[in-house]
């Protein structure tokens, strides 16, 4: 029985395949020991440039936290703290280009022969690193995060603080009770943009032409007419009113906080005791470096809405030195008091005669301290009851706190 022969030409395609099959192997595994040695030297180096951000790469969760936005962060500083060392490791890539050029032979050589125990070297390197950078960078980051939390607290207060100290929002349409346009009038002229567009004109000219012919041949004759007819269009916007301009003179001085607000005593003190507790937590941030125990003992953030002694914690002794202190600050700034302010409150009316006085009760304790504004009587309408009318006034400072217990306000609007 005759064996089987291949031909030539299927032995000559079986080799070139076999051959094919092992320059795809050798190729593949030359890229995976490359890429692995490359990854390697990237994260050494940059434990020990960056241990923080590497750290919260491994153990910090925090690419699970904030995905790319931490990657492409750091990017960001490189390129704008970092900006040499990039050029550096952009230098250094190309460099080792080059050397695995020249010495292709014995590297290609070297990898087809040791490539799996040098990637699960390189594996253990960049393990090894982790451990280390967990060792040596737990401490700071622990410290990072408590410091985050504390911010976030600050965030918190002060977030609650503006909310307590700022004026009522200003929305229109309001229905004033009184209107002093005059300062009004002065206090817009100097808020107004000098340029302003006052009026628009817009001009249109309209033309007409005609052409008579007679005759013909060398008897033609034309004779030719035109005229034109201009228009002028003007639009003025309208100028705002009395009303319209408070409103955005309260806006203005609301947003751009140059203004004081004004309520009780009780508001006051709130707002005083929660800047206490910024000071409190800044006095135990002071110290370094942070750890968990300090942040527990933190004062929350809840209690931040209620009476003003939620803040004030501890014996009698502390709170009664505290609640003297914040009473002396109180009536330093009152005594002081100047500019524009708003006043919200309970206003009874004081006096008759030509003139209406209006009066706001403060405080009664440990001193009797009332704002009170003056206008006409024919400017204002009798809208008194038998407990007063609460009112949102916006004026300025005549004359501060005096001893007679009195803030003067000259009343600009009262709604």
């Amino acid at each position: 029985m005759k064996r089987p022969t291949i031909s030539g030409s299927s032995a000559t395609k079986s080799v070139v395949q076999r051959r094919t099959s092992r320059d795809v192997y050798l190729f593949g595994k030359r890229l995976v020991v490359l890429t692995g040695a490359a990854i390697t030297i990237y994260v050494v180096a940059g434990c020990f440039v960056f241990p923080d951000w590497w750290f919260g790469l491994f153990w910090g969760g925090e690419l699970k936290e904030q995905g790319s936005k931490y990657v492409t962060d750091a990017m960001k500083l490189l390129l704008d703290n970092h900006f040499y060392l990039l050029i550096l490791s952009i230098l250094g890539i190309c460099l080792a280009g080059v050397l695995g050029r020249l010495f292709k032979a014995h590297l290609f050589r070297f990898i087809d022969r040791f490539g799996g125990l040098f990637l699960f070297t390189c594996f253990m390197v960049v393990m090894t690193t982790a451990l280390v950078v967990y060792h040596t960078e737990e401490p700071s980051y622990a410290a990072l995060s408590d410091t985050a939390q504390i911010l976030a607290q600050f965030q918190t207060i002060e977030r609650e603080i503006e909310r307590i100290n700022a004026p009522p929002p200003v929305r229109a349409p309001i229905d004033f009770l009184y209107l002093d346009e005059k300062t009004v009038d002065s206090l817009y002229n100097e808020i107004e943009p000098e340029l302003v567009r006052k009026r628009v004109t817009v001009s249109r000219s309209l033309g007409a032409s005609a052409k008579l012919r007679l005759g013909e041949g060398p008897a033609l004759a034309e004779a030719e007419a035109a005229g034109s007819k201009a228009t002028t269009s003007s639009y003025v916007p309208p100028s705002a009113l009395g009303g319209r301009k408070c409103i955005d003179v309260m806006k203005y001085v609301t947003a751009n906080h140059i203004v004081h607000y004004y309520t009780n005593r009780s508001g006051w003190m709130l707002r005083r005791a929660m800047i206490g507790l910024i000071e409190k937590t800044q006095e135990q941030i002071a110290g370094t470096p942070i750890n968990e125990s300090k942040v527990r003992a933190l004062p929350p953030a809840v209690p931040l809405v209620g009476s003003p002694t939620s803040s004030t914690q501890g014996n009698g002794v502390e709170a009664e030195r505290k609640a003297a202190r914040y009473e002396a600050e109180m009536e330093h700034e009152l005594r002081s008091l100047s500019g524009l302010l708003f006043v919200n409150g309970q206003f009874n009316e004081a006096t008759g005669g030509e003139n209406v006085v209006m009066v706001e009760t403060f405080s009664t304790k440990p001193h009797k301290v009332q704002f009170r504004f003056s206008i006409p009587k024919s400017q204002m309408p009798d809208i008194q009851g038998e407990n007063g009318v609460r009112l949102r006034v916006f004026g300025n400072v005549i004359r501060p706190l005096g001893r007679d217990g009195y803030v003067n306000i000259q009343a600009i609007a009262a709604y």
